[in-house]
C-alpha cells in the first residue's frame, strides 16, 4: 500500500575550492533537487547556491552567498509556483572541543538573508540565530550538561505568499523530539502549516558509563508561529526522553526515544531517532 510518490527525495552536489582570494577563504557552489511530501503540502524544488566562507580566526568565520530556488507547492487550494532569491550573510563562532561529541565550548550562529520572491513580488528578510553550549560536570568530562536555543523570523513577506520550504516548522529529530516531523506549527483548518517565526530549545544531561557506551536524558521545547515574532499565546510544546550512545571513531551512534508531554489529538505517542553524532 506504499506509493513512491509519497516518499521524500533529495539529490544534491557541492563543490568547494579552498584558498580563493586569501588562503583562508573558501568558494562553495551547490546544486540540489528536493521532493517533500508532508501531510500539509507536497513541494518540488530546485536550488542553486554560490558563496564565500572566510575564516577570521580558528573559531570565528563569516560567509556571504547567493541562492536561487524554483519551487512548486501543491495544496487543497491548488498549485503555487515560486522563484525565490536570497543573499545570506552569516557569522559563526565555534569553540567546541569535538564537533561530533563536544564536552565544552560554544557553537553560535547568526544569519541575515535579504530575500525577493519574483512571482508574487515580495521582498523581505530572514533572520536566524542559534547557540549551543556545553559544560563538563567532572574533570574527566564523563558527565556533560548541554543546552541549545534557536529562533528565527521572516519579515516583510505574507505567510501565504512564501514557499512552504522556507517557512518554519517544529517537531522532529533536529528540533523538538517527540512530536512527529514538522508536526508543530500554526493550525489552519485542522492541518499544521508553516509559520513566519519559531522558537525552540533543548537541555541534555550526557553521561559516559563505559568507554563504549553512554546514556542521555533530555527535555525539548519548541513551536512555530504564524506571526513574524513568537506568539506566546501559543505555548511551546514540550517533550522529554532518554537515549543511548555507542562511541565510535567517527563519533557516537545515537539512539533517542522521546515522548510528548502535552500531546494533542493526532500526535504520535513517541518518537524514535537514530543518528551519528550528538543531537547538537
Amino acid at each position: 500500500g506504499v506509493d513512491p510518490k509519497d516518499f521524500n527525495y533529495n539529490l544534491s552536489a557541492t563543490f568547494t575550492r579552498p584558498g580563493v582570494i586569501t588562503p583562508f577563504t573558501d568558494f562553495n557552489a551547490a546544486l540540489g533537487a528536493t521532493r517533500e511530501t508532508p501531510d500539509t503540502y507536497p513541494e518540488t524544488a530546485v536550488t542553486a547556491k554560490v558563496g564565500l566562507t572566510h575564516a577570521i580566526t580558528e573559531q570565528l568565520s563569516a560567509s556571504l552567498g547567493l541562492g536561487v530556488t524554483a519551487s512548486r507547492d501543491e495544496d487543497s487550494q491548488g498549485t503555487d509556483k515560486f522563484l525565490f532569491t536570497g543573499l545570506p550573510l552569516g557569522i559563526t563562532y565555534d569553540s567546541r572541543d569535538d564537533k561530533t561529541d563536544p564536552h565544552e565550548g560554544f557553537n553560535a550562529k547568526a544569519s541575515l538573508e535579504p530575500i525577493y520572491e519574483a512571482n508574487f513580488g515580495n521582498a523581505g528578510v530572514i533572520v536566524d540565530a542559534s547557540v549551543a553550549s556545553y559544560w563538563p560536570v567532572d574533570r574527566d568530562g564523563r558527565f556533560v550538561i548541554a543546552g541549545r536555543l534557536a529562533a528565527g523570523s521572516i519579515l516583510g513577506a505574507p505567510i501565504d505568499e512564501m514557499p512552504n520550504g522556507r517557512l518554519y516548522y517544529a517537531g522532529g529529530g533536529s528540533t523538538a523530539r517527540g512530536p512527529a516531523y514538522r508536526r508543530l506549527g500554526p493550525d489552519k483548518n485542522g492541518a499544521v502549516t508553516g509559520g513566519l517565526s519559531h522558537l525552540e530549545g533543548s537541555l541534555e544531561m550526557r553521561a559516559k558509563v563505559t568507554e563504549s557506551f553512554g546514556v542521555v536524558g533530555f527535555v525539548d521545547a519548541g513551536n512555530a508561529f504564524a506571526s513574524s515574532y513568537p506568539d506566546f499565546s501559543e505555548s511551546l510544546r514540550l517533550a522529554a526522553g532518554g537515549g543511548l550512545r555507542y562511541y565510535t571513531g567517527l563519533g557516537p551512534v545515537r539512539l533517542d526515544v522521546a515522548v510528548p508531554l502535552d500531546p494533542k489529538p493526532g500526535d504520535s505517542a513517541f518518537g524514535l531517532y537514530i543518528g551519528l553524532g550528538q543531537s547538537f
